[in-house]
């Protein structure tokens, strides 16, 4: 019964979260076409199946069990593995975004970071009526958002989630510590901010070092930056900050030039939750987890089993 299970969810997962054929889901999974396809009108008929998932459509329950022991996590949600990175980071989005339907509750904040990921977490959220909630900006925005910025992400949450909006108006990277110093003086941004830092629930995506990331993609770090950072023993940033391989703050200059809610700050929030995937982001998502930075996680299988492999 629980490899029936296994083979339902994952079948239905591939089959209308990635958009896979039943007939390349079967040969992946060593099942007839007709199996394959009873296996999906099966979760179907039993309501598991929404726009994504329910957050107790589990597959990987080993290693989230893992996960959770030895981050001492309050949750994990890993979803099944996919054929390509960029399903990876749109089944991971909207596991986000279920998540964050079925936990954030009436009359509380949400704060939102940028990124792929959680720009692909809008598809998994359930709309509602409205509740009271409210959603804020994590840190200040780019020029050209493309769907990544954390003022589309927002305003996308607040329309879905019939929320408040409030957003953080000023650079994601200002030109200089001292431009960035006299945007903290401004109320409408300690407004944000304060808000931010008070918020129930607080969602973010991984900010790894690498030539393929987000940060590097847009423009926000050079490569140079980037290869400062991690000589200096850095595996990811968090709002801006350099994290090394256990979390910990590394001092740089662009800490200085990133307007955002400090990290510091972030622990305040009963609920963290990082949602990325890549088995080359697992370094820094481990940074986040030791460091204390978030308490939730979703994730991939390729990625959670790179994260278990590293170090304790």
């Amino acid at each position: 019964m629980t490899h029936d299970r296994d083979l339902m969810i994952r079948a239905t997962w591939a089959h209308l979260v990635e958009g896979r054929t039943q007939e390349s889901i079967a040969r992946e999974l060593g099942l007839t076409r007709a199996k394959t396809n009873r296996l999906i009108a099966e979760c179907r008929e039993l309501g598991m199946v929404r726009i994504g998932l329910q957050t107790d459509a589990r597959v990987a329950l080993a290693d989230e069990s893992a996960l959770k022991a030895r981050f001492s996590l309050l949750d994990v949600w890993i979803v099944p593995r996919t054929e390509t990175a960029d399903a990876a980071t749109r089944t991971v989005g909207m596991a986000a975004g279920s998540y964050v339907s079925e936990t954030l509750g009436a009359g509380q904040t949400l704060a939102v970071g940028w990124g792929r990921t959680l720009g692909a977490s809008v598809a998994g959220l359930q709309p509602r009526r409205a509740q009271g909630n409210r959603v804020v900006t994590l840190l200040g925005s780019m020029v050209r958002g493309h769907g990544l910025s954390s003022f589309d992400i927002a305003s996308h949450y607040a329309q879905t989630l019939c929320a408040e909006c409030c957003y953080l108006i000023a650079p994601r990277v200002a030109e200089s510590a001292e431009i960035a110093m006299r945007l903290y003086e401004r109320a409408d941004i300690r407004e944000a901010l304060k808000i931010a830092e008070q918020a129930d629930t607080i969602l973010i995506g991984v900010d790894d070092l690498s030539g393929s990331s987000t940060l590097f993609q847009t423009g926000q770090f050079t490569a140079q930056e980037l290869a400062d950072l991690r000589a200096a023993g850095a595996v990811c940033t968090l709002q801006g900050v350099a994290l090394d391989a256990e979390g910990q703050i590394i001092a740089n200059p662009l800490a200085a030039r990133t307007v955002g809610l400090e990290p510091g700050l972030l622990a305040q929030s009963p609920r963290r939750i990082v949602a990325a995937a890549g088995e080359r982001k697992a370094k820094s998502i481990r940074a986040l987890l030791r460091g204390g930075h978030c308490n939730v996680l979703i994730t991939d299988e390729p990625t959670a089993e790179a994260i278990l492999m590293l170090a304790p």
